[in-house]
Order: C-alpha cells, then structure tokens, then sequence
C-alpha cells in the first residue's frame, strides 16, 4: 500500500507546471470519500487543546444555530461538550468545518477552524465570500463570481474537493497571521496543503472543510515529475501571488534549493 507521502507527491496540487494558482479546481467525490479519513490522535489533541485553552479564536457562530442544524444531517453530535455543536462535531473528523450561506451575501456563519493558514476567524465570521478573500490577490478577480455561481447551482448533498498548497517554515498548525521569512534552511521547510471539500447540505447553507497535511519539502526530490512541476509552478505565479506566498525572496530561495545538484547535502 502507498503512504499518504507518495499518494501525495505521485499527483500533487501543482501538477501540470504551468496552471494558474488560483482557479475553482473541483471535482466531484462520492459521500463515502468525503470524511473517508478518521480523526488521528494528534489533531484531536490539537483541536481539544485550543478548544479547552482558546475557544474564541476556533469557534464562532453568527447565526441562530439552524446552520448547525443543518450540518447534523450529516454529522450527528454524539457527545455534547462545549457551547456550540459545530464544535463538538469538529472533533469528530480529521477537518475543521465552515458553514456559509449559499444565497444573498453568501456569508460565513458558523465555524470551527483550529488549523488556519494566515487567517483569524474572528475576522471573518459574517463576512461574505468576497470580503473573506480580498487579502488573497487577484483571487475574487480571477475566480470570484464562479465561486459564487457554484455555490446557487450546485446540487444538495453532492460533495466536491480540490486541494491547495503553500510552503511554509514550519509545520505549526495554528497560523492567525503571516509568518516571518523563515530564517532556517529550506531543506527543513514544509509544504503545506490543504484538502478542502464544498458540499451543499441544503437550500440555505453549504459546509466547507478544510484538512490540513504537512510534508517534508525536502522529500520532493524522491519524486522528479513533482519536483519539476513545483519549479515550474513558482515560476509561472505572478508578482501580486509571490506576494501572499511569502515574496520574491522566499520564492527565490525556494527555486534555488529545488535546483540544487546535491539536495540532501546542501
């Protein structure tokens, strides 16, 4: 059986070298892959630790409940622990979960995020869809009004994934802000990526989640295709995306490192 590292680099998000970065990137997965992967120890404790010690920065509701109403169908609240459900229920799959409403301003009403990437829910909780996005250059231009087209048309309880990636200095979890430029060695950098799935549980509310995995940026050079692509990849992001993904320095010492003759010493 192939490990997670090898299922991942064998087809990883940068495929195809020259794709944009930014694009909607979802296909449709049966209800059965969807929270196909059980809770690992190690993200209960994470999630339960900043449950326990940090409730208000992973959890927020803007509603009167009936979008976590809605997530039940899907997610029953076998144990009730903490003030809200979607809570409970986050600790039960290996995702953390966002509910948005799927029509008027499409906003984001009830969460549960304990691994975000540069982001803080508290500002984002209510916010619509375009607004969530707009530090994430060129984003809502260049695939804003699909996004929200998709949300209108897609049919109830037929889930969808894609998956995204970044590169960052650590393998730490919980990142309410960007990170400075790592002063470590890229060999110890990790790439981080996230397996986020869209499902329309009604005509009101549609759940986004988010699974987020690390792997060794160094492990890239077992795999060629992947690591030609993820060349290519950088090479082709424009100056506003070399901003978010940390600036033309970071993506310089990246694409030297990944040219290196002798990764393994250098």
């Amino acid at each position: 059986m192939e490990s997670a590292e090898e299922l991942f680099f064998a087809s990883p998000p940068w495929a195809g070298r020259r794709k944009e970065k930014y694009k909607l990137g979802l296909h449709p997965i049966s209800t059965e892959d969807w929270f196909s992967q059980p809770v690992s120890t190690e993200v209960e404790q994470h999630k339960k630790d900043l449950l326990d010690k940090n409730y208000d920065q992973v959890v927020a509701v803007a509603d009167d409940g009936s979008a976590e109403l809605a997530l039940l169908t899907f997610l029953p609240n076998k144990k009730r622990i903490y003030p809200d459900a979607i809570a409970d229920m986050a600790l039960q799959v290996q995702d953390d979960l966002c509910i948005m409403e799927v029509g008027g301003r499409q906003r984001l009403v009830a969460a549960c995020v304990c691994s975000p990437s540069y982001w803080n829910l508290r500002d984002k909780i209510g916010r619509p869809m375009r607004l969530i996005h707009e530090n994430v250059p060129t984003l809502n231009h260049k695939v804003g009004n699909t996004i929200e087209r998709f949300f209108k048309k897609c049919t109830p309880e037929k889930p969808f994934e894609r998956r995204n990636w970044f590169i960052h200095g650590t393998d730490q979890r919980f990142n309410l802000r960007p990170e400075d430029f790592p002063e470590s060695h890229p060999r110890t950098w990790y790439i981080r990526s996230e397996r986020e799935t869209v499902c329309k549980l009604n005509e009101n509310f549609l759940l986004f989640t988010i699974n987020t995995e690390f792997y060794p940026l160094k492990a890239i050079f077992d795999y060629e295709l992947a690591r030609s692509d993820l060349v290519a990849a950088i090479d082709a992001l424009d100056n506003n995306q070399k901003e978010y993904f940390g600036g033309q320095d970071k993506c310089t010492r990246i694409l030297s490192y990944l040219e290196t003759a002798n990764p393994r010493s250098s």
